[in-house]
């Protein structure tokens, strides 16, 4: 078995939607639940079931996949981050935001194999990490502690104190498109075809 296929995965899958104006993570993406289109590729990259983390929507099928309490209330990616690392049994963990509909495997696949002696390795350009597309070693779980408890939450600014190799996304740019407010939304159905 391959390096990567010990590598699992957690969906950091919180967040009221605020800025969305509801719970985005079951906007219907091509007929499926945004979130269980992120679970299927990461699936597909890892070989193995991801773990979310936060609070399950309300939609039966997600809720009975294995969920993780945040480390924190109200302390946003962080401290799912931080739960994420805490509970995964391997030296690195693949960590990705449940609000990137345009991820490919193959870009995962490419992150996965691209950690060896960094702290992480994110997908994005340079200078510009992204840090919920990311594969993390586990060491670095003092760190975002620390950071937790300071409420020092954000997540590029602890990048900052790692040693981080950025890989550009093969399948492109838009691998990266951030699905935060509802305009964003039709325009990921214009790029799909109106699906």
């Amino acid at each position: 078995m391959s390096e990567r296929r010990t590598v699992p995965c957690y969906i950091i899958a919180g967040g009221a939607g605020r800025r969305f104006g509801g719970d985005k993570r079951l906007l219907a993406i091509d007929g499926e639940p945004l979130l269980a289109r992120v679970a299927r590729v990461a699936e597909q990259a890892c070989g193995s079931e991801p773990v979310f983390v936060g609070e399950p929507p309300d939609d039966q099928t997600l809720a009975r996949r294995r969920w993780l309490p945040d480390a924190a209330a109200e302390c946003g990616p962080l401290a799912g981050l931080v739960s994420a690392l805490r509970d995964c049994p391997h030296e690195r963990a693949l960590v990705l935001a449940t609000d990137l509909p345009l991820l490919a495997a193959p870009d995962l696949r490419a992150l996965l194999n691209a950690l060896d002696c960094e702290d992480a390795a994110c997908l994005g350009r340079p200078g510009r990490p992204e840090p919920l597309a990311a594969v993390y070693a586990t060491r670095t779980l003092p760190v975002w502690e620390r950071r937790l408890a300071a409420r020092e939450l954000a997540l590029r600014d602890g990048l900052a104190e790692l040693r981080v190799r950025v890989i550009v996304p093969v399948s492109g740019e838009r691998a990266l498109f951030n699905l935060n407010r509802a305009e964003d939304a039709s325009r990921l159905r214009r790029w799909l075809g109106g699906k």
